[in-house]
This record gives C-alpha cells, sequence and structure tokens, in this order.
C-alpha cells in the first residue's frame, strides 16, 4: 500500500516546481492528487516507485509503458522527482540505475 498522504505534499511540490518551466500547467487539488495515485496503483500499465532514505519519503518515480505515448520505448520515465533539499547526493542517480536495471529494455524519457 503507498502512502498516498506522504505523496500528495510532494507531488504539489514537484507540480509548483514545473511550473517554473511550463506555467501552464493546471492546478490540482490534493485530492485530485491522492485519486491520481490511487488510480496508477490500479493500473497494469503505470507504477510508482518512491525514493526512500531512512524510511523517509525523499522523491518519487512514474514508470508507464511507452506504448500509451505512441513511441517505440517499451517504458517511459514519466516524471522523476526528488525533493530540493535532498538533490545533489546521490539519490537520484541511485534510483535511476535501479530503474533502469529493473526496466531493461528499451526506454525514454518523457
Amino acid at each position: 500500500m503507498y502512502p498516498f498522504e506522504k505523496i500528495v505534499p510532494m507531488y504539489d511540490r514537484y507540480l509548483e516546481e514545473l511550473k517554473c518551466f511550463e506555467p501552464s500547467i493546471p492546478f490540482m487539488t490534493n485530492q485530485k492528487i491522492f485519486n491520481m495515485f490511487q488510480n496508477i496503483r490500479l493500473r497494469n500499465d503505470a507504477h510508482v516507485h518512491l525514493m526512500l532514505d531512512d524510511d523517509q519519503i525523499v522523491g518519487f518515480v512514474i514508470i508507464t509503458q511507452a506504448e500509451l505515448l505512441y513511441t517505440k520505448a517499451d517504458y517511459c520515465i514519466e516524471e522523476f522527482f526528488v525533493i530540493p533539499e535532498r538533490r545533489r547526493e546521490g539519490i537520484g542517480l541511485n534510483i535511476f540505475k535501479q530503474i533502469i536495471k529493473r526496466y531493461q529494455g528499451m526506454g525514454s524519457l518523457y
């Protein structure tokens, strides 16, 4: 079971950061974010991977099957986020290597 109550505020931080680069990103309520993660959990073509450090969630990765994106890749790293205060510690690189190993094949970054 995913700890959705901990992911929701982190995803909100992620969206706020993205808005610096893409201002048209729509506002999402906490309930809508919660529902989105519930839906991902129930799908067979999307997966959420949490980045943990001492049992604290410090980031997340959302992987989808690339066929949904009409690419030649097998899987797609759709979203990748490490909280700003934990960046530059190698956490993101470590999880990226684990994701590449787990989802061997042709991948793409979306």
